[in-house]
């Protein structure tokens, strides 16, 4: 207090207690050390700016995020902290937030995110996502923006790496030359690529409306797909299914199904499988079926009996004329292997021509093949066939492996042609012109043998009328003089040989010309003690022959049948007359068997040749059988042997019933 002159004459105050006030005063204070506490230690980067978006506030995490400090973030404009594109980006959405902040129609308090490209201290881009918000005053002016930055590059490199993984697969899918689709556990396709509408017809619009795997599949596939699905779906493997599509326009083709399950939380929701259209398959199918069928028919109908195995033996084609020749079905032979299809031929199990082809090596093995010779992959040969007939029969074989485009050998094919009559024409055209050289030479040579003999023959029987001439000479000159009769024999034998014509052809009764033989020889047959059976076939026709040539045939035969007969205690002969119907016509065959001791299989193929004989040296001149064969060659016929089940020998003639104009042959 002061007095009237001013001086201090004591002080007066007053003192109040402020505590409330000081902790209200520090209370702020401490709010915002702790709220800066807070932002520190926040990896997320929170910010403010003003309108013109330059930044007022940034928290420390800044640093960490793009490598500026905050002091240098605030001295930076927008447009060096992001690339080129985002500042554009920022400019046009904040030009349309401000154009709907005037025109009233935002939320004042809407929240804005965007995602930034923001360039890092270090010079490359790192990927923020912004949630932003406007700052207003109390009259609710924007005067600002704050937001809140979040690192996001690693899972925007991550949505990249997707959007590029399903950016190869969809492309993946849309290459593919096969359907892929998606479907529900009602059979509704949820998605699918391009090639599955183009395969059906549709569109992908046309998923919207509903596709079901009805509407794709033919009526009668229907029960076969439901089938299958509870299958698929519980994971077993189905391998694909084949069904029948159809399409849009109502055309049906064909195609393969592969699937699996898709399995989301360890349950089944749906198919995931890929088409394939078969259509180019089954065209191709069907026209290596057409092939196919065309090489089996060229096959089928070959002239040629045709056999054709694979590489493992087993037989795949047998044609009709290889039934024909064999007498054995296709159906009892196509699938057999083991060597199999040599039984028909040899009765026992034999590599043949054809597994020579396949396998070179087997040719020491082979059965019956002769004079086997190689050209290239073919090989020919000549074989017998003795299980295939009663008869000689005698084949020409040509075998050949099988290759497919790239040379690989895949089996091998034989082609049997029956050279029986061929040979048979050889034999004959060989044995006429040796009888015609021979008709030559025996006329010329019997003249010349016939004269010294019958000058020997006379002063031998000079000699012998000798009165003084000693018995044992006398023995002799009979020994000489039986010779000489054999010697006029054999030379009466090669003049008849040497003057085989025809001059008397007429047609007659073979039966009769039989019937006639069989008489003349009736006593003699008698005294031998042989049993003859003789048996005629009416339906014979007229045949045009020389009967006394035929006759002369006939008692041969019989004449050799009983010289074979003899000494056996049952001597039996069989004559028989029939009629043959054959391609070139009727003809009649004469057969004379006997139960003699048969003929040697080597002398078979010879017992036609001049002067061949298979009896006691001194018992036939060789030559029966040869004038045989050559009279009935001069009839356009034919004259065989073969032994029989009686243990002696049969003899077969064939003669044609009607010929134009009989063959000659002349001296």
């Amino acid at each position: 207090m002061r007095d009237e002159t001013g001086a201090v004459n004591y002080y007066l105050g007053i003192v109040s207690d402020i505590t409330d006030r000081k902790k209200s005063e520090e209370l702020p204070e401490k709010k915002e050390r702790d709220i800066q506490s807070i932002l520190d230690q926040v990896p997320d980067t929170i910010w403010t700016t003003n309108m013109n978006l330059q930044l007022t506030y940034v928290s420390p995490s800044i640093t960490t995020v793009l490598g500026f400090t905050p002091e240098e973030r605030l001295q930076q404009h927008l447009s060096e902290m992001v690339t080129p594109e985002t500042h554009e980006k920022i400019k046009a959405i904040l030009g349309k937030e401000i154009e709907n902040e005037r025109s009233g129609s935002a939320d004042p308090d809407r929240i804005v995110i965007v995602e930034m490209e923001y360039c890092h201290k270090d010079g490359y881009t790192v990927w923020l996502e912004n949630k932003m918000r406007a700052i207003r005053d109390r009259d609710g002016t924007l005067t600002g923006v704050h937001g809140v930055s979040r690192d996001i590059s690693r899972r925007k490199l991550a949505e990249d790496a997707l959007k590029e993984s399903e950016r190869k697969y969809r492309e993946l899918m849309d290459f593919l030359p096969i359907s892929i689709y998606e479907m529900d556990l009602r059979g509704n396709i949820l998605s699918g690529n391009p090639e599955i509408f183009r395969m059906f017809g549709y569109e992908e619009r046309d998923l919207q409306q509903g596709l079901n795997i009805q509407r794709l599949l033919v009526p009668d596939d229907h029960r076969k797909a439901y089938e299958v699905i509870p299958k698929i779906l519980r994971g077993e493997k189905t391998g694909g299914t084949e069904f029948s599509g159809i399409r849009k326009d109502g055309s049906v083709f064909p195609f393969l199904n592969i699937a699996s399950p898709i399995i989301r939380d360890n349950k089944p929701v749906g198919l995931r499988g890929a088409i394939i259209d078969l259509t180019k398959r089954q065209h191709a199918e069907d026209a290596l079926r057409k092939s196919e069928k065309r090489l089996a028919d060229i096959i089928e109908f070959l002239p040629d009996a045709t056999l054709v195995i694979d590489r493992e033996g087993t037989v795949i084609a047998w044609n009709r004329t290889m039934e024909n020749l064999t007498g054995v079905q296709a159906d009892d032979m196509l699938g057999k292997g083991n060597y199999e299809y040599a039984l028909p031929f040899y009765g026992a199990r034999k590599p043949l021509l054809i597994d020579i082809a396949l396998h070179p090596e087997l040719e020491d093995h082979a059965a019956g093949n002769t004079c086997v010779c190689r050209h290239g992959d073919t090989l020919y040969a000549e074989l017998p066939a003795p299980d295939l007939s009663e008869q000689d029969v005698c084949l020409a074989a040509t075998a050949s492996v099988l290759r497919d485009t790239e040379g690989n050998i895949t089996g091998a094919i034989e082609c049997l042609r029956n050279e029986t009559e061929r040979k048979i024409l050889e034999t004959r055209l060989q044995q006429s012109e040796k009888m015609l050289s021979l008709s030559y030479i025996s006329a010329g040579v019997s003249h010349e043998i016939l004269n010294p003999v019958g000058i020997i023959s006379l002063e031998l029987q000079s000699i012998e009328r000798m009165e003084a001439l000693p018995r044992k000479a006398r023995e002799e000159i009979n020994v000489c003089m039986e010779q000489i009769q054999r010697i006029v024999a054999i030379t009466e034998n090669l003049k008849q040989f040497a003057r085989m014509t025809k001059d008397v052809m007429a047609p007659d009764d073979l039966n009769d010309v039989i019937a006639q033989v069989v008489k003349i020889y009736a006593s003699q047959m008698k005294i031998e003690g042989i049993v003859a059976d003789v048996k005629y076939d009416t339906s014979i026709p007229p045949i045009l022959l020389d009967r006394t040539k035929i006759e002369q045939v006939l008692i041969n035969l019989f004449s050799n049948a009983k010289d074979a007969m003899e000494g056996k205690d049952e001597k039996f002969l069989a004559i028989q007359s029939r009629r043959i119907d054959t391609n070139d016509g009727p003809h009649a065959q004469i057969i004379v068997a006997d139960r003699g001791t048969g003929i040697r299989e080597k002398a078979l193929r010879r017992i036609f040749d001049p002067f061949y004989t298979t009896r006691e040296q001194g018992k036939g001149t060789g030559m029966g059988l040869s004038i045989a064969h050559g009279i009935i060659s001069q009839h356009g016929g034919r004259i065989w042997a073969e032994n029989n089940e009686w243990g002696g020998a049969t003899f077969f003639i064939e003669l044609p019933a009607q010929r134009e104009k009989p063959h000659e042959q002349e001296k």
